[in-house]
């Protein structure tokens, strides 16, 4: 049974690598024209790309992590609300892209 398992894999290292061609590139012009801040800023994007490329579980595993410390990782019961919504669906309910991000399953 086909689940597009490998298909998003395969569509992530491909745009994740020409991504990062193209921050080399701009990388090796700027190192060229000696604008150092612009260099460290493409190397580090170049690191982040990277990081959500070939291992994107620990990237989604971290966006789970900050989620829950941003949220307090706490139910909205404790914070005065009723007991049904957690503190995440909380925030869904005033923040349509909290809700994209649970409908996706990042949170």
């Amino acid at each position: 049974m086909f689940t597009g398992a490998e298909l998003k894999d395969w569509v992530l290292i491909v745009a994740g690598n020409i991504f990062i061609v193209i921050l080399v590139v701009r990388a090796i012009s700027h190192y060229a024209k000696r604008e150092w801040g612009e260099l460290i800023t493409n190397l580090l994007i170049a690191v982040f790309i990277a990081w959500i490329v070939y291992s994107n579980s620990t990237f989604i595993a971290f966006l789970r992590w900050a989620a829950e410390k941003i949220t307090g990782g706490q139910s909205a019961s404790a914070s005065g609300m009723d007991g049904a919504h957690t503190g995440v669906q909380a925030l869904a309910d005033s923040a349509p892209h909290v809700m994209a991000l649970l409908a996706a399953g990042v949170i």
